[in-house]
């Protein structure tokens, strides 16, 4: 057993990664690969020595290698679990044991899967991944347990004396300021996460590249079309950040290969990412209202889609708003990286053509409605003048390119103050808008 950290201290925690193979050489390589993340590694060359190891240190991450003599890498990070399960549990494994990586992921609650060989960039994003995510619910177990405590305190204050009512009420004003201030550092540090993961799905692909922001950006502007409320809204435009988070693990040339070229068993791996994406941010109780949105936005409105063939009003209205958005972003940005851009109007005929069919008519006359609103005559503002109802007449980007919010955005409180947030030289210094609706 070896042992080492790096010297940063850039996170509130000291990590302790628990690193699992039978082979000494790929101990080894983990050990230097991980020496770029402020954390300690300890290594084991069986699942039982590795056992023994928890009795002795936190341990916050996992990663075990599948095939190993007397105990196979899923049973050993399913019991694991039971003596640690906070910890986040990654699983290596050769391309020929996807499919029980899969089942590893979906019954063990293991965090992500990764194939060997790895490559070193891919496997310390998801490390660091798995690690923000530690972070953030060891954050949310001590804002339950202040809560706790504080509701504690409550109970016990003698409300008859006017004296110490008026003290109480003045500490709990002040405690509510510090919980709002820790809820908005919490929702701060899953968007970061969040960014974080959408990244290595990027790196994963070119074909994810841009795409889960570009429809996020869309749903996010349809949302007042639609008479959305902002609850509602924020948990769509979540599960359209993560709809496609399924999708990481599958091999490139599975990912990257033209859908009719696809063999049956390619396809039904494909088409698992769904209930993979699911079931990963179900894990994590702040995202579960975005779980069945995720799962569900590959069923057709005419009940042919996947993985359970939905139709009308049995798929959830999150799936198919995505659905709707996302047809329209595969015409406007086509997989598999042929060169052919098509123009908008294509996409839009697209959508047309499939109302009814693989899209609710209601969500598409809503986006068809959103998308004409450049129509009327535009002008220009600055940032300070932006005001809520106001409609963006032309794609809102950085100077970098980066899609912020599409042409058709009707704005919003939340998205103003967002906006406000960023770095000057994120911002546009003049924006094209369109009077309130």
């Amino acid at each position: 057993m070896t042992a080492c950290a790096a010297s940063s201290t850039d996170h509130p925690l000291m990590h302790t990664i628990l690193c699992v193979d039978d082979e000494e050489n790929i101990l080894a390589s983990l050990q230097r690969l991980f020496r770029k993340i402020d954390c300690k590694v300890f290594t084991a060359t069986s699942g039982e020595k590795a056992l023994t190891m928890f009795k002795d240190q936190l341990v916050t991450m996992v990663i075990s290698d599948e095939r190993m003599p007397n105990m196979k890498g899923s049973e050993f990070l399913g019991r694991a679990k039971e003596l640690a399960p906070a910890s986040i549990r990654i699983l290596l494994t050769g391309y020929a044991d996807v499919t029980s990586a899969i089942t590893a992921v979906n019954q063990g609650g293991l965090f992500r899967y990764v194939t060997k060989p790895w490559d070193d960039n891919d496997l310390l994003t998801t490390v660091r991944a798995g690690l923000s995510q530690y972070e953030l619910m060891h954050r949310n177990r001590r804002l339950e347990e202040q809560t706790r405590h504080q509701n504690e305190e409550l109970a016990v204050l003698n409300q008859t004396l006017e004296q110490r009512v008026a003290e109480r009420t003045k500490a709990l004003e002040a405690h509510n300021e510090e919980l709002q201030k820790l809820y908005e550092l919490l929702e701060k540090d899953l968007f970061e996460s969040l960014d974080m993961v959408l990244a290595v799905m990027e790196a994963h692909s070119p074909r994810l590249v841009g795409h889960s922001r570009r429809v996020a950006a869309h749903v996010e502007g349809l949302a007042p079309f639609l008479g959305l409320v902002e609850y509602d809204a924020k948990i769509i435009v979540t599960a359209a950040l993560l709809h496609d988070l399924g999708l990481i693990g599958i091999p490139h040339e599975i990912l990257d290969k033209p859908d009719p070229l696809l063999n049956p068993a390619e396809r039904a791996l494909l088409q698992e990412h769904t209930r993979v994406g699911m079931e990963t941010v179900t894990a994590l109780s702040r995202l579960k209202m975005e779980g069945p949105i995720i799962l569900s936005h590959h069923e057709r409105y005419d009940g042919q889609g996947f993985p359970s063939g939905l139709k009308g009003a049995e798929i959830p209205l999150g799936a198919r708003i995505i659905a709707v958005v996302e047809g329209y972003d595969h015409v406007l940005a086509p997989s598999y990286g042929t060169p052919i851009i098509a123009l908008e109007q294509d996409a839009i005929e697209h959508v047309k053509a499939e109302q009814g069919k693989a899209y609710d008519p209601k969500v598409v006359e809503s986006f068809l409605r959103m998308l004409s609103g450049s129509c009327r005559e535009a002008r220009t503002v600055t940032l300070k003048d932006l005001g809520e109802g106001m409609v963006l007449a032309t794609n809102l980007s950085t100077p970098q390119g980066v899609l912020l919010a599409p042409k058709g955005t009707i704005l919003t409180r939340p998205m103003i103050k967002r906006l406000h947030q960023l770095p000057p030289d994120k911002m546009p210094a003049h924006l094209e808008i369109i009077p309130k609706i």
